[in-house]
């Protein structure tokens, strides 16, 4: 979903994401990023961008190899989803705002199961 608003004299797109889940099919996945992709390739690039919601990937703790998007202050492991979504990022000079900054564990985590705990909410930010 995307929305445009009006912020004082600027233009603020703002593009709200649910990714696929576990157990959906690598395709399904990658459409998602071809959709999101077409999504933003239809914003003016001199606007202001944030894209933000459950992208269903936990990126991890440290950034390694990913520093330019990464800002090195995630939670747990990354797996195959959230290494997708760190080569989005990436490709569209996109930084995840929420690892750039420590918060405690209990305010950081978005997803609790089972036992199982993890961040798959992101927000990114348009870098220029």
């Amino acid at each position: 979903m995307l929305l445009r608003v009006i912020v004082g004299k600027s233009v603020l797109n703002l593009v709200s994401v649910y990714a696929p889940q576990t157990g959906r099919s690598m395709e399904e996945k990658e459409e998602f990023y071809v959709s999101l992709l077409k999504t933003i390739f239809s914003i003016d690039t001199s606007k202001r961008l944030v894209v933000c919601g459950d992208f269903n990937g936990p990126v991890g703790a440290r950034a390694d190899g990913f520093e330019k998007v990464h800002g090195g202050h995630g939670f747990g492991s990354r797996n195959i989803e959230g290494e997708m979504l760190l080569e989005f990022a990436c490709a569209m000079d996109l930084a995840i705002g929420n690892t750039w900054f420590t918060k405690d564990e209990a305010k950081l985590v978005t997803y609790e199961s089972g036992g199982c705990r993890t961040v798959v909410e992101y927000i990114l930010v348009k870098k220029k």
